[in-house]
């Protein structure tokens, strides 16, 4: 038994050390940990393609930029059903496997992998080859480093879904960083020799994101067997959970990324590249938002109780909400300062346009848990009937709009289609919820 002053000290001294230790269990969980090494890892990520596009716009015409914003829209399109087809389907399956079944479908997932490059990277080769002899145009350089920064972020796209599947963020952030650094240091030497051109820009991010991903792909392979057995039921098991994204993948190409290309018809190159520089500057949460959207899907997946995922999900929406806020009032008051001062005075006078870009980025960014929300409970095909809804409002009233008023004209078209798709989005999430 303690003395009877050494019992008083200890008994005074306990609800500070409780305290303490409360204070780093809540700190340095390793939830909290993981998910600021994801935000890190993707905030970097996003600050490096913010300033490729600043380097771009201050070192090319508006014509030339306006064909690196076009070629964006091709990568995220592929994107899109790399995500469906191999991305979203190993994050929400992998988890359910043991250690052999996990091997065998690591395996199969990297024969995926490899197969999808290939075919991205000979589709637009072709199309290289295409304007080489038939319009002996430009497009044929840009379509060609076009198809290898595709190859190479493909790539690395995927690694970062088998690391944070299995939340090895650490790993994941460790490539990441050295991609993202090998280019920006690399654009940053060309462009300050007044050189930089998009074709060169995309031979970096090619070079830059191909080299470190086989280094991470080679050292998956290890952990990985390869059994042409299972090449069929692991596809088709791919498929059953991921072809409502692809079929959403197609609808969000008509409700949105479509409408660059609507812009370059009927206007010009130069209003993409106005179009493309305000829908840049406008994404100031982008590191929050896209290092959540890659945390929240594996962490989602592993709720059973529709009680916690529904509360996560309101926890979550709220959250950015009030960042969203901020950042309007923000943009309201020093966006057009803020894009003619980082993107050169070629692109002054776009106030409206900032404006308009930033509330578009807020729906999409309010729709992110709502989404992943959606895929963890394996209701892909709601996300797919709600592009359907913003498909149809893009390509009536959208379409009009752009033709009629420009770069004004597709922010209002795709701010209704965004809002009518979240809405609906967010409703049948919080009616299944409820049901269960």
């Amino acid at each position: 038994m303690l003395p009877e002053k050494d019992a008083a000290v200890y008994v005074d001294q306990q609800p500070e050390q409780s305290l303490i230790g409360l204070i780093h269990r809540k700190v340095f969980r390793p939830s909290l940990i993981q998910a600021g090494v994801v935000i890190f890892d993707q905030g970097l990520t996003s600050v490096t393609t913010f300033l490729v596009g600043i380097l771009l716009a201050r070192g090319c015409t508006k014509g030339e930029f306006g064909l690196y914003v076009l070629g964006n829209t091709i990568l995220l399109f592929g994107h899109g059903f790399h995500r469906a087809i191999i991305g979203v389907p190993f994050t929400v399956l992998s988890p359910k496997y043991n250690d052999d079944s996990y091997s065998r479908y690591l395996g199969s997932s990297i024969v995926f992998q490899l197969g999808y490059c290939f075919i991205s990277l000979t589709t637009l080769i072709l199309v290289s080859l295409y304007f080489y002899y038939y319009t002996h145009s430009n497009l044929a350089a840009v379509f060609a480093m076009l198809s290898f920064a595709m190859f190479g972020q493909y790539l690395r796209d995927f690694i970062r879904f088998v690391l944070l599947a299995r939340l090895n963020v650490f790993k994941c952030a460790i490539l990441g960083s050295s991609i993202n650094l090998i280019v920006l240091i690399s654009l940053y030497a060309i462009y300050s020799t007044g050189k930089l051109t998009v074709v060169l820009a995309f031979g970096v991010i090619a070079a830059g994101s191909i080299l470190p991903s086989i280094l991470f792909l080679l050292f998956l392979y290890k952990k990985a067997k390869v059994n042409t057995a299972f090449l069929k039921g692991h596809f088709l098991k791919n498929w059953k959970l991921g072809k409502w994204i692809v079929a959403s993948n197609i609808a969000f190409m008509f409700s949105s990324q479509i409408f660059p290309w609507l812009l370059v018809f009927f206007w010009g190159k130069e209003y993409v590249a106005e179009l493309g520089v305000c829908q840049g500057a406008t994404r100031i949460l982008a590191p929050l938002t896209l290092g959540l959207s890659s945390i929240l899907l594996p962490k989602m997946s592993r709720i059973s109780s529709n009680t916690r995922l529904r509360m996560l999900t309101i926890k979550i929406i709220t959250i950015l909400s009030l960042f969203a806020i901020f950042g309007l009032i923000a943009v309201v008051f020093a966006g057009e300062w803020f894009v003619s001062a980082i993107y050169s005075n070629k692109y002054s006078g776009l106030k409206i346009l900032i404006i308009m870009c930033f509330c578009n980025y807020l729906i999409g960014m309010l729709s992110m848990p709502i989404n992943s929300a959606l895929y963890s409970i394996k209701r892909t095909d709601v996300a797919f009937k709600s592009l359907v809804i913003s498909s149809v409002i893009a390509l009536s009233l959208g379409l009009f709009l752009t033709w009629e008023m420009a770069a004004i004209g597709v922010c209002i078209g795709m701010f209704i289609s965004s809002v009518a798709a979240t809405s609906y989005k967010l409703a049948v999430l919080f009616k299944m919820l409820r049901l269960k």
